[in-house]
């Protein structure tokens, strides 16, 4: 028997989304609870194109060409049932890794095809009595959808606060790649409901296969990528386990102390930590504060609060409360003061200094906020600042 054209479509489709999970199966991920996430999404990710794939088969196998179209529907529910649900928690994982449901996705995925296999029996068993049902279905599938984008708003903010609250950079924009994700999979999800609640000719369905077909290359892609575009997220998702290099060689300074025989606390591990008089703990962090600048560590982006105080020998806490005290500023504004004098330093040493450059010389996340920063420092932004020490050069001149 010959193929048709939606058979070699749904051939091609099952073949290209199977390579891509042969490919995610290679890729390496961090062991740890870390990527415990990641490495649950890799595995389910698999089993959605296994959905996929043996749908296809068994259309190609049972369906009829000319009178298969409550078929073609309810596998399109079937299918739609299962991605949303590994899509939606894939793209969950991703931005709020510490992401525990209540009810296990291994019972979500079972009702979801509990209610697409009764679909799928019902279409082949009685196609006019599932023309009768088809609202119920599209009804269901529509709730499905609205209740996962609720659900991956909630997490999405939820995700934004922690990194908000982990740094004190504003880095949560890097997140957004996420939420585009998630609004693709939206995409892929409305397209599949459409196609199983309106009748249309199998040409316009192959369009829909070779379109989700894309998106999950795209997600696969977004899965690799995340062990770098993700890492900031990661890291401070298991704080008891991170030991994220800074990218500066610097030692951490667990023999200094405010006094050469200063004694210093231990804890229940036998670790070091701050003493417990408040002078000293504030001595302690001006000392070791002074170290960390000198090492130029403020230029750094992407480093956790508890990182900073743990380098500082004392809590994230008594770190906060030194600032606000004793400096009376939060640590982020102390941060980037040094790092638009380290900026300012550098337009009037050098004259042909790239502007654009300094965003990132000086640990800033993005351009926006360090263009902002300088003008409320300085009054004036970058490149006029840079006109101004010209000017003001060869007035000396």
């Amino acid at each position: 028997m010959l193929l048709q054209v939606h058979d070699i479509v749904t051939i091609v489709t099952a073949v290209t989304i199977l390579s891509m999970v042969v490919v995610l199966s290679l890729f390496h991920i961090g062991s740890g609870s870390r990527w415990c996430q990641l490495r649950c999404a890799r595995r389910y990710l698999a089993l959605a194109s296994a959905v996929v794939a043996l749908t296809g088969v068994l259309g190609i196998t049972f369906g009829d060409q000319n009178a298969g179209w409550a078929l073609v529907s309810s596998s399109t529910l079937f299918v739609g049932l299962i991605q949303a649900t590994i899509f939606t928690y894939v793209c969950i994982w991703m931005v709020h890794p510490e992401f525990r449901s209540r009810i296990p996705i291994s019972i979500v995925l079972s009702g979801c095809a509990v209610v697409g296999g009764a679909a799928i029996t019902l279409s082949a068993v009685s196609p006019e009595d599932y023309e009768d049902w088809r609202w119920a279905w599209s009804v269901f599938f529509a709730g499905q959808m609205i209740g996962y984008c609720m659900l991956f708003a909630r997490e999405y903010r939820a995700g934004k606060r922690h990194i908000d609250n982990e740094y004190e950079d504003d880095i949560s924009y890097r997140m957004r790649w996420i939420r585009r994700c998630f609004l693709g999979a939206l995409t892929v999800g409305i397209g599949a409901l459409v196609f199983s609640s309106v009748a249309m000719p199998l040409a316009y369905f192959d369009c829909f296969m070779a379109a989700y077909t894309l998106y999950y290359l795209y997600i696969g892609i977004c899965v690799i990528n995340y062990r770098t575009r993700g890492v900031f997220i990661v890291r401070v998702a298991d704080v008891t386990e991170h030991q994220e290099e800074w990218g500066v060689a610097i030692s951490m300074p667990d023999a200094l102390t405010t006094d050469e025989n200063a004694p210093m606390a231990d804890d229940a591990h036998g670790n070091e930590i701050a003493p417990m008089n408040l002078s000293e703990v504030h001595t302690l962090i001006e000392k070791r504060l002074a170290q960390w600048s000198k090492a130029g560590l403020y230029l750094c982006s992407d480093i956790p609060m508890d990182d900073i105080a743990r380098y500082m020998g004392v809590t994230r806490r008594q770190l906060s409360a030194y600032f606000a005290e004793v400096l009376h500023m939060q640590f982020r504004t102390w941060r980037n003061t040094k790092r638009i004098d380290y900026a300012r330093t550098r337009i009037e040493s050098d004259p042909s200094v790239s502007i654009s450059s300094l965003p990132t010389a000086t640990g800033f996340a993005n351009a926006s906020n360090f263009y902002t920063e300088f003008k409320k420092q300085t009054g004036m932004t970058p490149s006029e600042y840079r006109a101004k020490c010209h000017t003001a050069r060869h007035c000396d001149a």
